[in-house]
């Protein structure tokens, strides 16, 4: 949710085309762009800190209401990264991320010839 404000919230402030660019009036608009969403972020961030208690009520697992157990970060890295379904996981999420960023980083100068630009992509 957070992530997808930061990127439609910016939209809204900086109306600045690259076509019709004007840098100060760009530098302007990202300015307050930064300005206005680090305030409404911050709302919600001391907000949040009001509005949730501590603890809740009751543990949300049999594993977080077992406070005895000592941790041991070392041991359970190792236990996540031995575990088949994690690196089942990661190497799927890690490939999709890869190629996304792949097909962002080159698309550009693909589709230039053809008389389109990042903008409008």
């Amino acid at each position: 949710m957070g992530v997808a404000a930061g990127y439609l919230l910016p939209t809204i402030f900086v109306t600045v085309s690259q076509k019709d660019l004007d840098k100060e009036l760009a530098r302007e608009q990202v300015y307050d762009a930064t300005l206005y969403c680090g305030i409404i972020f911050t709302a919600v961030v001391i907000a949040s800190w009001f509005l949730f208690r501590e603890k809740p009520a009751t543990p949300p697992s049999a594993s977080a209401g077992d406070i005895k157990r000592k941790k041991n970060i070392k041991k359970d890295l190792k236990m996540l990264l031995c575990n088949r379904n994690f690196q089942l996981l990661a190497y799927t999420f890690s490939m999709g991320f890869m190629i996304m960023n792949a097909i962002d980083a080159n698309l550009a100068p693909i589709v230039a010839p053809f008389g389109l630009e990042a903008v409008l992509i």
